[in-house]
């Protein structure tokens, strides 16, 4: 059975790429829609936590994009995927491939926003970047773990607004109006300092 390995070219730069063509996305479809999408897989922060993984089947370049298409492929980056549509994307079939749709969870929060992501997990044979603690010589050990991972995919970033974030808006419409030019980022500040409320017209 042929295969395709996606690999970093560069331990310092997150990128994966095939055969010399950058990879902007890694974009997750099935039966002709698009499920879930990154550009890497992450694990500390924000950085690539994998330096390759492999896939079970000849991945070919297509110059159009396929949603319905049985195979996983590689097409050039659109407006749709990436804004900056330079590169490439890579279109990875789930059917294909062990996987589960986790949902929808809490992910953090600020004064204005509360913020949502969903998840996924796909098993993918791998190499992580790994790290142990050596007790004997107090320092840390990193190393290469190749093997069948199931790797976490978050996609699908989504935000409410709280009350201090829909008070700020009508702020700043209430300034613009007013010919005040003020970010909402400086009236967010603003309101940390002083109590601000909108006088009665008489």
């Amino acid at each position: 059975m042929k295969t395709t390995t996606i690999k970093q070219e560069s331990s310092f730069y997150n990128p994966y790429y095939l055969e010399g063509r950058k990879i902007d996305a890694i974009v997750f479809y099935l039966e002709g829609e698009i499920i879930a999408k990154t550009n890497w897989f992450k694990t500390y922060g924000g950085n690539n936590g994998y330096k390759s993984f492999e896939l079970n089947e000849e991945v070919k370049r297509k110059n159009k994009i396929d949603l319905f298409s049985k195979n996983s492929f590689i097409s050039k980056t659109t407006e749709e995927i990436d804004a900056y549509g330079e590169d490439y994307s890579l279109f990875i079939n789930l059917d294909k491939y062990t996987y589960n749709l986790l949902g929808e969870s809490f992910s953090h929060e600020s004064d204005c926003y509360k913020s949502y992501k969903s998840k996924m997990n796909i098993d993918l044979f791998a190499v992580k970047k790994d790290s142990s603690y050596d007790k004997d010589n107090d320092k840390m050990i990193y190393f290469d773990n190749e093997d069948l991972h199931t790797i976490t995919v978050e996609y699908g970033h989504r935000s409410e607004k709280k009350p201090k974030q829909l008070k700020v808006e009508k702020l700043q419409k209430l300034f613009e109006a007013n010919n005040l030019n003020i970010q909402q980022y400086e009236i967010s500040k603003i309101l940390d300092l002083c109590n601000l409320s909108v006088k009665r017209k008489k």
